[in-house]
């Protein structure tokens, strides 16, 4: 919550610059990393930490369940994508 409200009270300035959109690397020219451990989460999130933007997608299975949970997160950054197994960690 802190850092979310800092953002909002100050965002950074680069956050408004114009930027040409960047095209994506070709699947074979981008490391694919499944991530189902603390060590490799800690890992993912130091190599994240540089990025200007990153996309995520969360994949919920609710199968015989009501409100279902999340199973699979799919995060990716111009460098790099990472598949966490939610259920392992």
């Amino acid at each position: 919550e802190v850092e979310i409200r800092a953002a909002l009270e100050s965002p950074p300035a680069w956050l408004f610059e114009a930027s040409e959109p960047a095209k994506p690397k070709p699947l074979n020219e981008v490391p694919c990393t499944w991530v189902d451990s603390v060590d490799l989460l800690r890992k993912m999130c130091a190599e994240l930490a540089g990025e200007r933007a990153i996309a995520v997608d969360l994949e919920n299975h609710s199968y015989r369940s009501f409100q279902g949970f999340c199973c699979l997160m799919q995060v990716s950054s111009s460098t790099a994508d990472y598949l966490v197994d939610a259920l392992a960690l």
